[in-house]
């Protein structure tokens, strides 16, 4: 129905307007923060679960192993 564009310019002239601040401030605190915290998903990113799944030889384990006794050595 409206393009990106259209919307983008009546979100501009709502603003300029000065009619969306005045109407940011007649909403009630906790509606102010609602309102808030559902527009900054839009430029804030959400952060996600992060999977890994990892596979370590007995090899690379002991390597591993070895680098972290040999650092600890050096520490003391």
């Amino acid at each position: 129905m409206f393009g990106t564009q259209t919307i983008m310019d009546l979100l501009d002239d709502y603003q300029q307007s000065g009619l969306m601040a005045q109407d940011f401030k007649a909403l009630k605190p906790s509606e102010r923060m609602t309102l808030m915290k559902d527009l900054a998903g839009f430029i804030i990113p959400k952060k996600k679960a992060l999977e890994a799944d990892v596979n370590v030889n007995s090899e690379a384990q002991q390597s591993i192993i070895d680098l972290l006794r040999d650092l600890a050595l050096d520490n003391e």
